[in-house]
């Protein structure tokens, strides 16, 4: 069965879906690269926790491969609550552009 029928998703076509691996970056951070490096212009990602330092995001989507890559998302955690944000876009460069959505345990 194919990872995508194992999540219902099986109306979708194989060819839809990319694999990738994950790969620790340094302590809690980690890199997302796919599997078949051959295809044309593979993209990689790069997730940066910052779980424990006030005011910034928890978790930081980048569109590369290093925390120097634009952000593309990030995760406002709360640990001891029920209720996170998560965010689509740069909220650094472009704030108002953001899209926010609650994500509730």
């Amino acid at each position: 069965e194919s990872i995508a029928a194992s999540l219902g998703l099986s109306h979708l076509p194989e060819t839809d879906f990319t694999e990738y691996t994950v790969w620790n970056a340094q302590i809690s951070n980690m890199r997302v690269c796919p599997v078949d490096l051959t295809t044309p212009n593979p993209i990689y990602y790069y997730v940066e926790n910052r779980a424990f330092i006030p005011s910034h995001p928890g978790v930081t989507l980048h569109l590369g491969s290093d925390k120097t890559a634009p952000t593309i998302g990030v995760a406002h955690l709360d640990y001891f609550s029920t209720k996170n944000l998560l965010g689509l876009g740069n909220p650094t460069t472009n704030p108002l552009a953001m899209r926010w959505e609650k994500l509730h345990k």
